[in-house]
């Protein structure tokens, strides 16, 4: 994962030629990371020998973040990262307006937000590591967890759940305040109002 996050899209060839291993080994190595969920195709040439480009997807690109070569060179490699994004894919940042992205770029040339953006992917990289062993978790962030991804697989069983029971269930309605509550606080933190 490292050299796809370092090269950007590679091919089976480009691989035979950088790790100096036969390319049946390397599309080998592709199609096994592909099939983990950790690469994608997202090129293929039309002509000739129908050669196949493959990048990291995102859950690739967080297990890379954590290689210290990908770090020390974050910047660049998290712009060639969302450059060869899908517009229409799940991603970690989806940006499809060309400003926008030329922002994103140009922030990333700070040393300050670069840094910042692989400290925040590195946390979220060693919190899947967490999510591997829930034994190893206090119960309570292990449902908090799981209602999260309930929240996100099933959101509307999530949402029946706190129209119906919220009014009528006085623990519910102090967890909705506490959210509420923390919510408004995390507001004012990006305002600056609050530390």
């Amino acid at each position: 994962m490292e050299r796809i996050a370092l090269e950007g899209l590679v091919s089976a060839y480009s691989l035979h030629n950088t790790l100096k291993i036969s390319t049946s080994h390397a599309q080998w190595w592709l199609s096994y990371l592909e099939d983990l969920g950790l690469a994608r195709v997202y090129v293929r040439e039309p002509k000739g020998r129908r050669t196949a480009l493959y990048g990291l997807t995102d859950l690739g690109f967080l297990m890379a973040v954590k290689r210290a070569r990908v770090r020390h060179d974050f910047a660049k490699i998290f712009a060639k990262f969302i450059d060869y994004q899908d517009a229409g894919a799940d991603q970690i940042v989806k940006v499809t307006n060309r400003k926008l992205k030329q922002n994103l770029f140009d922030a990333l040339k700070s040393a300050e937000i670069s840094d910042r953006y692989r400290d925040f992917f590195l946390s979220i990289s060693n919190a899947l590591d967490e999510l591997t062993d829930i034994y190893s978790m206090d119960d309570s962030t292990v449902i908090q967890l799981a209602a999260f991804l309930a929240g996100i697989r099933e959101p509307e069983k999530m949402r029946l759940f706190v129209r119906d029971v919220s009014p009528r269930v006085l623990i519910v309605q102090r967890i909705m305040e506490a959210y509420q509550q923390a919510a408004m606080n995390l507001d004012r933190i990006v305002k600056g109002e609050m530390q």
